[in-house]
């Protein structure tokens, strides 16, 4: 009687499939939506190192500096006062870095998504775009009183 309900006491090889089987689809299920918001969190931290990086030169050297965002590309980049730009990591020969593919921007309605950074350190406008990959989105955002460059997640 006590062999019996030792051998009663485990999983069978089908349950134990079952569970693994189930889990693996939830698992499948949730990761694309992981992995894009990870990718537009990368992205949006790299972009707000770029605006940080310009907004920095402009009050080291004195000189307006704008972030140019080239929203039908999915590039920017950052251009110095006399046209030339600044040379970064994983920018291409004339300055601008690429979105990774699935990302891209889109222009938020009544602002501007370059921004001009003062020697002072503020910038002359507010600018805003929005970061999108999938069903992930960040907002991007530069204030124009402070020079604050910020990135909020949008869920």
């Amino acid at each position: 009687m006590d062999r019996r309900r030792a051998l009663a006491r485990g999983f069978t090889l089908l349950e134990l499939m079952v569970v693994l089987v189930i889990a693996s689809l939830l698992f499948a299920a949730a990761a694309p939506r992981a992995s894009d918001r990870d990718q537009c969190g990368s992205a949006a931290r790299t972009f707000v190192a770029d605006a940080a990086r310009a907004r920095s030169y402009a009050v080291r050297t004195w000189e307006p500096v704008t972030l140019d965002v080239d929203e039908p590309n999915g590039t920017w980049r950052v251009t110095r006062a006399n046209g030339t730009w600044l040379d970064g990591p994983g920018a291409d020969e004339n300055g601008w870095r690429t979105l990774g593919v699935g990302l891209s921007f889109a222009l938020v309605d009544d602002f501007s998504p370059d921004a001009v950074f003062l020697p002072n350190g503020r910038t002359s406008g507010e600018s805003r775009v929005q970061l999108v990959s999938g069903n992930a989105s960040w907002l991007l955002k530069v204030e124009s009183l402070t020079g604050r460059i910020t990135a909020e997640p949008q869920d």
